[in-house]
């Protein structure tokens, strides 16, 4: 990736902070939560009191029945998750639910369902990403996309461990 930043997250694994990268590479112990949280915190509190207000985002109907879905042959195992994002394409940009996810791709629920196969678009998931994307297949505001590079397990864990906005 062109931006080491943009590649960079936390995990907090057995009281450990870890700092981890997209593009696999091996994960870097920080130190105990007890010690790095506080700054970390501190960091967050004051990139959150300057970022301007969002709109209110609503969650979106769950993905679609499995006999409505199109049949992929899967490589990687899928997470049912129910994660806010934020889709980028030449079109524009918009917030959206990530369902389905793997290491190789997820669905996506887009609002404005402007999509067609083969589209190339960009995802940001919290602060992870860009992630670059094809879409494989688009269906009304539903739409299936696989990962330029393949996210690492520790990346895929995190967003289902403290993203999904069911829990």
């Amino acid at each position: 990736m062109s931006n080491d930043h943009d590649s960079l997250f936390f995990v907090i694994r057995k009281g450990d902070v870890w700092a981890c990268w997209l593009d696999a590479r091996p994960p870097f112990k920080l130190g105990a939560a007890g010690v790095v949280m506080p700054a970390m915190q501190e960091l967050l509190s004051e990139q959150a009191s300057s970022a301007t207000s969002q709109a209110d985002e609503t969650i979106p109907a769950p993905p679609q029945a499995e006999a409505e879905r199109p049949i992929i042959e899967r490589s990687a195992e899928r997470h049912d998750v129910s994660v806010i994002g934020r889709l980028r394409t030449a079109k524009g940009a918009s917030t959206v639910t990530i369902h389905d996810l793997s290491k190789d791709g997820c669905q996506i629920y887009d609002e404005l369902g402007l999509h067609s196969e083969g589209d190339r678009v960009t995802i940001r998931i919290g602060s992870i990403g860009p992630i670059g994307a094809t879409v494989m297949w688009s269906r009304k505001k539903r739409l299936g996309v696989r990962f330029e590079h393949a996210l690492h397990a520790y990346v895929v864990d995190h967003i289902r461990a403290s993203m999904d906005i069911r829990s």
